[in-house]
């Protein structure tokens, strides 16, 4: 076994001592983190679960605390009281619900009561006749011609302040002061008159009720009240108006509107749905964009007050009793806070409903989770009955819930779930699982690679070392029958006695000298070979004159047979300075240089044999114009035993150790051997030396 291959060998067993260790510790690792993954992945989901049951509890206690209060309010006796009460349980409630309806028991269900804080009028309202009578100068100014509605306002203010007009009438007469302050181009004046009108008798209880009756065009005056202050508030903002008169119109004309539409929404029980819906159209006509995007979501909420009265309808219907946070409908969903109202003077009880809102319910649920701690990047949602999101959550993430909760009692029909944007704890571990597996696995791959490459590189090495070694074999013995055959030859022609004189036994014994230095050369270059491949050559270096170590390898090469092929040709230069070799070795290897040369060019072509000083060092170059080496063939002639592809086949004698033993013996100089070629325009090989002394 060759030195370098023992050395493959004891790094190919330390990369394994060192590999199989550090893989088992990987899979234990590997194993380690599993575990470890799977026990915060079960840590993490019983927290979540714990959080998302928490969370539904909290919602529902908030939402049973809200229907609690609501039908503590519903039950008061006293109508200021009761509609205070309701207006605070519905602020506290914080959006839960939406505006309450009525459904009578007495009447059917379904048939309207007037609103919370509304009992009946005491009469019809007032005939025509006395309206006529009361309101009639007014008409004179307003209509006449020329008109004089600054007058007519003073009338109709005159009459709605008088202590003995009905409330009916006054309500009447404020609603025609308003109309002619504002075609007087008083917005302001027409302002007062519609607050005094919708706030005035509406607070003070008994008179409120009026606003539920036509005036002359058959609009509630309720209505008729909102249209007039919204074109107030449409006139006064088109201009800009005193500091001390805002207070007058309120903040913007956007919020009176919202608080107008509101309050008809709520509170006039009694106006028919086809004329609640007139109204709202008619605010939308008389005001600006931002107003109308205010009237129509006040139309959405009427429209799902109006869902509201059918659910409580038919669960009235269904289940007579019933009380409390109830399941009107599945699908759709209707949730409702059902809860009896007391009886007003003069009129029937019935039962109160307030719409739970989806959007509010599922945001108190996300407010729920974030109380007991829920983590950022946890998503909380609430799934209705076919497992579809509640609206106002935004975008469902996708994938399985991480944990889940059914609410409990009548919102059955609802489940709180929660979904894990990010990878937590265990998921990180997970990832960091995964990536060490993959990178385990790719480590083994790798050195299955790496040790299949090396082995199949050592395999081929071996098979081309063996080759070339029987190469070798052939070319040695082919080079040693050479010799071995002159010797006996010659021997046996002088034992037979076949040489006449003196002078043909000198020859006969001159060419078996010859023959047998030429056998010693060849065998002591073999040994040479082996004893630098084991590292057992000493080499006697001393300073050496360059031109005596190239004639010394001239001399020994005139005497070889390939000498008397080429002609040698010299140029050094006499300023070349010494270096340190050793001789032998030295002239061993210009030798082989000068007989490749020999041996691969044409009889006659010369040889050039010459040498520089170059970077602290002595290049001697050996150039021929030969047959030229391939560049793939450059590197490879340097090998033990290897011959190039163009000498086997022209059967040029060697061994292929001659140029492996020169570049071994330059570089134990500290040196090196190359060489530059061309096919067909021959080869120089470069021996550089080191100058002694290390003076350049």
């Amino acid at each position: 076994m060759t030195p370098p291959l023992r050395r493959r060998l004891a790094l190919a067993i330390a990369a394994g001592l060192v590999i199989v260790p550090a893989g088992v510790l990987a899979m234990l690792s590997l194993l380690s983190l599993s575990r470890e993954g799977s026990r915060l992945a079960a840590e993490e989901a019983a927290a979540r679960r714990a959080r998302v049951e928490a969370a539904v509890r909290g919602t529902a206690a908030k939402l049973a605390a809200s229907a609690e209060r609501l039908r503590g309010a519903a039950a008061l006796p006293d109508p200021a009281r009761r509609a205070a009460a309701l207006r605070a349980a519905a602020e506290a409630a914080g959006g839960l619900v939406g505006e309450p309806v009525l459904v009578s028991r007495s009447h059917g269900p379904g048939a309207p009561l007037d609103g919370p804080g509304l009992v009946p009028p005491p009469d019809p309202g007032p005939t025509d006749e006395a309206a006529a009578a009361a309101l009639a100068p007014g008409w004179g100014k307003e209509f006449s011609v020329p008109p004089d509605p600054a007058a007519a306002a003073v009338h109709y203010r005159a009459v709605a302040d008088d202590p003995g007009t009905p409330p009916g009438l006054a309500a009447r007469a404020l609603a025609s002061a308003a109309r002619a302050s504002l075609a007087a181009g008083r917005p302001a004046e027409a302002l007062q008159y519609a607050d005094a009108l919708l706030g005035g008798p509406l607070r003070s209880g008994e008179g409120g009720a009026w606003l539920a009756y036509p005036d002359d065009g058959g609009l509630p005056l309720a209505v008729v009240g909102l249209v007039q202050k919204v074109r107030a508030l449409s006139a006064l903002l088109a201009r800009p108006a005193p500091p001390f008169q805002r207070g007058v119109w309120g903040s913007s004309r956007d919020d009176s509107v919202s608080r107008a539409v509101s309050l008809l929404v709520r509170e006039k029980g009694t106006i028919a749905p086809a004329q609640a819906e007139a109204a709202l159209a008619l605010l939308e006509e008389n005001a600006g964009a931002a107003v109308r995007e205010v009237a129509r979501a006040r139309r959405a909420e009427y429209a799902e007050a109006a869902l509201a009265r059918e659910a409580a309808a038919a669960l009235l219907a269904d289940r007579p009793g019933v009380a409390g946070l109830v399941c009107a409908s599945a699908r759709p969903l209707r949730l409702l806070v059902v809860a009896p109202a007391a009886a007003g003077a003069g009129g029937p009880g019935g039962v109160a409903a307030w719409p739970v809102r989806p959007e509010a319910l599922a945001a108190a649920f996300a407010e729920a989770a974030s109380v007991v701690g829920a983590p950022g990047d946890e998503a909380y949602r609430v799934l209705g009955p076919g497992g579809e999101p509640l609206p106002g959550q935004g975008a469902t993430p996708a994938g399985e819930p991480a944990a889940e909760a059914p609410f409990p009692g009548e919102l059955g029909v609802l489940r709180g779930v929660v979904h894990a944007a990010g990878p937590g704890a265990a998921g990180a571990v997970g990832t960091l699982t995964r990536r060490l597996y993959v990178a385990l696995s790719l480590a083994t791959v790798a050195a299955l690679g790496g040790g299949l490459f090396l082995i199949v590189r050592l395999v081929a090495r071996e098979v081309r070392l063996a080759r070339l070694q029987a190469d070798f074999v052939s070319g040695v013995t082919h080079e040693l029958r050479t010799p071995l055959t002159s010797i006996q030859m010659f021997v046996e022609t002088l034992l037979l006695g076949r040489v006449e004189g003196a002078e043909e036994t000198r020859e006969c014994l001159e060419t078996i000298g010859r023959e047998a230095g030429r056998l010693r050369r060849m065998i002591d270059r073999v040994l040479d070979f082996a004893r630098t491949e084991r590292g057992d050559r000493v080499f006697q270096f001393r300073e050496e004159r360059v031109p005596e170590l190239v004639e010394g390898a001239l001399r020994l090469f005139s005497a070889a047979e390939e000498g008397n092929r080429v002609p040698v040709e010299t140029a050094l230069p006499a300023s070349l300075p010494c270096v340190r070799a050793d001789r032998e070795a030295v002239q061993e290897v210009l030798l082989n240089l000068l007989t490749n040369a020999a041996k691969y060019s044409p009889a006659g072509s010369p040889v050039r044999v010459s040498a520089e000083t170059r970077n602290g060092a002595v290049a001697l170059a050996v150039s021929d114009h030969g047959i030229g080496i391939p560049p793939s063939e450059q590197e490879r002639i340097f090998d033990g035993f290897y011959r190039g592809e163009d000498a086997r086949k022209r059967n040029i004698p060697g061994t292929g150790i001659g140029l492996a033993l020169s570049r071994r013996i330059a570089r134990a100089h500290g040196g090196d051997l190359g060489v530059r070629s061309q096919v067909g325009a021959g080869a120089t090989f470069s021996l550089t030396l080191p100058v002694a002394g290390g003076a350049g």
